[in-house]
């Protein structure tokens, strides 16, 4: 069986201010947005991102897996960091941050995220997957997914959006290898199943991975996103959120090789204010 390339991005949240944008973005009143430092740091690492996936691929099929949060409406209005609250320019600003990855994936599977960011339902995802000619469809009316259980080449994956991971650093490794133990028990006890070959999960903006003590194995997966007035607001303005996506080399018989592909933020010094 020939090996396919299942990669998974997530969290772009693509209208917030300090998340993945174009470097110009068009307004629907005729103005525009210019990318910060920070966005256009993020967008030239998107677009070193899928040149390398496109590059691994070497001609296989590429599996696009965005597993939630692709785009922010903030309808808690929760901040004022926000491009635009045009529903129609939103749209049309996600597809078009899309486009460094349409001449690499050959079909999307795309997973619904959080209501807060993503609308009741997470319309925003169904939309969006409605839009897009070569998804793979939840069912014959419904295109996204809020949790997909499939194989790929083999490797059985479940992918969905949250997890809870601890907020102390020295605890957050723990998450993925409690997961994995609980996974495990769902699949073998109580639904006496195969587990999965691949766990993923996202939502938290930080990487971490169970290793190979497991039947399966379990990734919490990196973001496209800088930290937000939120990330200020629950005390963890010195942690500096993971950014980049997973890419799983599914070769059949339950076999696979994976990559972190993660770019490191933008540092500045840390005492350079003097008074």
């Amino acid at each position: 069986m020939e090996s396919i390339i299942a990669v998974v991005v997530n969290d772009e949240h693509i209208n917030s201010t300090v998340a993945l944008c174009p470097p110009v973005v068009a307004l629907d009143d005729g103005g525009m947005y210019r990318s910060s430092r920070q966005q256009h740091w993020l967008w030239e690492s998107w677009l070193d991102f899928w040149g390398y996936v496109k590059d691994k691929a070497n001609g296989r099929r590429v599996i696009g897996i965005n597993n939630g949060d692709l785009g922010e409406l903030d309808i808690k209005r929760r901040s004022a960091q926000l491009i635009s609250p045009n529903k129609a320019t939103i749209q049309n600003l996600v597809l078009e941050t899309l486009r460094p990855a349409m001449d690499v994936v050959s079909s999307w599977i795309i997973i619904r995220g959080t209501m807060a960011h993503e609308g009741k339902s997470c319309w925003l995802e169904e939309d969006l997957a409605k839009d897009l000619a070569n998804t793979i469809p939840y069912s014959d009316t419904t295109k996204s997914w809020w949790h997909f259980q499939g194989q790929i080449a083999s490797v059985r994956m479940d992918i969905s959006h949250h997890a809870t991971m601890s907020g102390l650093p020295y605890t957050r490794a723990t998450a993925p290898a409690r997961l994995a133990a609980r996974i495990m028990w769902h699949y073998k006890v109580e639904k006496e199943e195969k587990a999965p070959d691949i766990v993923v999960r996202a939502h938290n903006h930080m990487f971490a991975e169970s290793g190979i003590n497991y039947a399966c194995r379990v990734f919490y997966s990196p973001c496209w996103s800088m930290t937000t007035e939120f990330g200020y607001r629950t005390g963890r303005e010195n942690e500096s959120p993971s950014i980049g996506g997973l890419i799983f080399e599914c070769n059949g018989n339950n076999g696979y090789n994976w990559e972190l592909k993660s770019y490191e933020t933008i540092k500045n010094r840390t005492w350079k204010l003097k008074i």
